[in-house]
């Protein structure tokens, strides 16, 4: 009796269908693997931000310089030009003041108190490279400090990677290799779709979690079959095809971002071109 190997050697180990297969199902759908470890990347870009200020416009760069220079002139500490966490109210408020020109006298012989106070009004942020677009860090205002929340996102969707091929190994010995990438592939697209959707910072990280859940069994059947297809002198260069689509999917999502910048539309370019397989 000949084994598979001699099987396939006599049948064909790297045939026309075998190579449909590869390169039309089961080297794209690795590409789901880099653009959703890579849309976080990309989605949560922290620009350059300062607390905002009540009775000033975002786009008056000019005070906003001045109140900068005003904190690096009253601390005496350069590191508070780019201050971005705190304020200091009497401060702003005489800067503010004589920016106007309702003040005749120069504002370092204004007595201002030493008080530092957390940003309350919110951030502006230098959206020069964004335009109207956001970012999960300038919609959810995640700086300061909630800035931990997209490492915390970020940690959440590792976890569920974590879980993902155990889930996937039970699903796949009770209901067939065939159901399971059919299974984590439309809930993958589900979630993906739903995360662009999430209307605050705790609905992201659930949805990222279940995301993660998904992904690494999604391309696990196809990255199997691509080499199980074929002759054994043709599989390792199967498995540097699946690696390299695999960070192809992440470099076609950089791509994209020089088109689309809005986080949710970078979610959905991540997960909806794959419904073609689902």
């Amino acid at each position: 009796m000949l084994g598979i190997d001699e099987e396939l050697t006599q049948a064909g180990d790297n045939g026309r269908y075998q190579q449909l297969l590869l390169w039309l199902v089961f080297l794209p759908t690795q590409l789901p693997f880099g653009t959703q470890h890579y849309f976080q990347l990309l989605g949560s870009w922290t620009p350059n931000h300062w607390c905002k200020v009540s009775r000033v416009s975002p786009d008056d760069t000019s005070l906003y310089w001045s109140l900068r220079v005003a904190m690096v002139k009253e601390y005496k500490n350069i590191d508070y030009l780019n201050a971005q966490c705190f304020i200091n109210r009497s401060l702003n408020a005489f800067v503010i003041s004589e920016h106007k020109k309702i003040m005749k006298k120069r504002f370092m012989s204004y007595h201002t108190s030493n008080v530092i106070s957390k940003c309350d009004h919110g951030w502006y942020y230098n959206k020069s490279s964004l335009g109207d677009s956001n970012t999960i860090v300038t919609e959810w205002d995640l700086v300061c400090d909630r800035s931990w929340l997209p490492t915390f996102a970020f940690m959440f969707y590792g976890i569920g990677e974590f879980l993902s091929l155990p889930l996937y190994f039970y699903v796949s010995y009770r209901q067939g290799r065939r159901f399971s990438f059919f299974l984590f592939l439309a809930c993958e697209c589900l979630f993906g779709a739903i995360t662009s959707l999430a209307p605050n910072i705790g609905c992201f990280i659930i949805l990222r979690f279940l995301l993660g859940l998904t992904v690494p069994a999604s391309v696990a059947t196809p990255a199997a079959l691509a080499q199980e297809l074929v002759g054994t002198k043709w599989r390792g260069r199967n498995l540097h095809l699946i690696y390299l689509y695999r960070s192809l999917g992440g470099v076609l999502l950089a791509g994209s971002v020089f088109v689309i910048r809005d986080w949710p539309q970078i979610a959905l370019a991540s997960t909806v071109p794959f419904v073609a397989f689902s």
